[in-house]
Formats: structure tokens, sequence, C-alpha cells
């Protein structure tokens, strides 16, 4: 949290550069740093969720009674969640509400995954917005 305040802290100082600055090309460097700081939370805060996600994937699993379950079908469902299809999350998500009535830890496996959707959404958005805010040259 403490390098969230300090690239939140970094775009305080762009603003108040943004504020004094008297040329246009000077003002569109600051608007690009800050555009490139928003996108470093961005990347910092997706990290946490996807570690956040990676710590609820193993409290749910282990949470599980595997005796209905072999190993290899366990390993099969982990490692076919990490390709991240929507099928396969789905799948994921259905075993171990049907098998395990594990249904709130599975709704808040749910909402990290849109939480990381919706940023990478975001993220795409800001990268292309950037992009175009750029003089060329």
């Amino acid at each position: 949290m403490n390098c969230f305040k300090k690239l939140k802290e970094k775009i305080i100082l762009i603003k108040i550069e943004k504020e004094k600055a008297s040329e246009e090309k000077f003002l569109k460097e600051c608007e690009i740093k800050e555009a490139e700081i928003r996108m470093e939370i961005l990347e910092k805060r997706k990290d946490d969720l996807f570690k956040q996600r990676e710590e609820l994937i193993h409290s749910i699993l282990d949470e599980a009674s595997f005796n209905a379950l072999t190993e290899e079908r366990y390993l099969e469902l982990f490692d076919n969640y990490h390709i991240l299809t929507e099928d396969n999350k789905a799948n994921l998500y259905g075993i171990l509400r049907r098998a395990y009535n594990l249904n709130s830890m599975v709704r808040d496996l749910k909402c990290l995954d849109k939480s990381i959707n919706e940023l990478e959404d975001y993220s795409r958005y800001s990268i292309l917005s950037t992009y175009y805010k750029k003089e060329p040259k």
C-alpha cells in the first residue's frame, strides 16, 4: 500500500507541474507522465488482485474434502483455471459449489475475477487514450 501512496504523491506533483506549465508541449509531457504513473498503479492493483485470487483458490481447495476428488482431477481443474477462459472458470466454480458447498468462497472468487477483468479493460482503455493524446512526431 505504501507504493500506492508514493505513486499517488507523484501524480499530485505532476498535477502541480501541469498547473505551472505555460507551453503546450510541456503540458502534453505532464499528461503522458501522469498516464504512465496511473498505468503503473493499475498494474500494481491488478497484481494484488491476482495474489488475492491465488490465495483464495488455495483456501477454497484446502477447505474442500478431496475424498471424492482425485489428485489428478484436482490438478487438472487447477491447471485449467490458470488458462483463464470463462468455460474453465465456470467449470471450477460449478464443481466447487456442487461438490463442496463452498458458495461464499466461490462468490468471493468470482468478485475477484470480475475486478481483475474490469481493471484489464480499464488498462486497455487508458493505453488507447494515452496513445491518441500523443502528438505525431
